[in-house]
């Protein structure tokens, strides 16, 4: 069971502390998004690569 919040000053701390863990939490979407973009654009930059070194081989033969 929590204890019960016995002043003000706990109680503040307490707010601060989420309000501490929200911004964590916005900020480590932020980069989970932006590294979820990078290996989107690599995975399409991979494809590409392969589509193209398959025509190359290809047309060896």
């Amino acid at each position: 069971m929590w204890p019960a919040w016995s002043n003000e000053k706990e109680s503040g701390s307490f707010a601060a502390e989420i309000r501490e863990l929200e911004c964590a939490s916005c900020e480590i979407s932020s980069k989970l998004d932006h590294t979820r973009i990078h290996l989107e654009d690599s995975f399409s930059e991979k494809k590409r690569i392969s589509g193209r070194n398959r025509s190359f081989s290809r047309q060896d033969w």
